[in-house]
């Protein structure tokens, strides 16, 4: 039944995102990214509304159903769409956390920081080898996943569904819905990642010429930075999230000055 299928799912979720938490999570020492001190509150914290999303509107009342009226259940179509219409605001917010977590694993792992090699040792241990949650399938895939296969199940169930029963309109209006919140998390990631670059660009960026005329340059993590310091230099605004990364690389400037990009 394809009901069976619709549990598999949840459960395989549930099970990344636990292990997100109780494996990668507990074993997280921030001290690794100095720079970044809300990393775990996005890569590890932004689950747990995912479960108990999950485990609220979907696997318990399907189990409920399974369990009063067997596995050739009704009203498939109604849970999901009281579903969706609740996962719209969490999951535009793991989106755009894991827009960020996402650069920082990737930049870490291919710098081979300590972080990395965390990473890898995390993703070496038996326990995760035991059960295959690297952190490529957990953080990469994830609910984008789940989301993803989620009208595809439907779809089956929908065919499988006589057009005079009740439910059919829902599943209709369900797989409808879900799309639409794939596209706008996808929407919504994409911002993220693209406004991501341009706070590593800013970590990167050094605006001089090395005389007295050299410009400072308003550093995005530069915090403390005052007021009046902020007037003597260039603020590129970058945290603005309307900013957008187009090129990056060196830069020439006329009679044979030039700037070089910072590692």
């Amino acid at each position: 039944s394809f009901i069976f299928d619709l549990i598999i799912l949840e459960q395989r979720s549930l099970n990344l995102a636990n292990a997100a938490i109780e494996i990668y999570g507990s074993n997280f020492d921030p001290s690794f990214l100095p720079l970044d001190p809300n990393f775990a509150s996005m890569a590890f914290d932004v689950f747990i509304p995912l479960i108990e999303l999950h485990k609220e509107y979907l696997l318990s009342p399907i189990f409920w159903k399974l369990k009063t009226r067997g596995k050739f259940i009704d009203g498939v179509g109604k849970i999901y769409l009281k579903w969706c219409s609740e996962a719209h605001n969490t999951y535009l917010q793991y989106a755009d956390a894991m827009a960020t977590v996402h650069e920082i694993i990737s930049w870490e792992k291919e710098h081979n920081t300590k972080f990395g090699s965390w990473l890898k040792q995390i993703d070496n241990s038996p326990e995760v080898t035991r059960s295959k949650l690297y952190h490529d399938v957990i953080f990469f895939g994830g609910f984008f996943k789940s989301l993803q296969n989620m009208p595809v199940t439907l779809q089956s169930i929908l065919k499988n569904t006589d057009p005079s029963m009740e439910d059919y309109e829902y599943l209709k209006l369900a797989i409808s819905e879900i799309e639409n919140l794939n596209s706008t998390v996808n929407q919504v990631h994409g911002i993220a990642v693209d406004h991501r670059r341009v706070i590593r660009f800013s970590r990167q960026l050094v605006i001089g010429t090395g005389g007295s005329n050299t410009i400072g340059y308003v550093n995005i993590t530069n915090d403390s930075t005052s007021a009046l310091d902020r007037q003597e230099k260039l603020d590129l605004k970058l945290t603005e999230k309307s900013r957008k990364m187009v090129k990056s690389g060196m830069v020439f400037k006329k009679r044979d000055l030039w700037l070089e990009a910072t590692p």
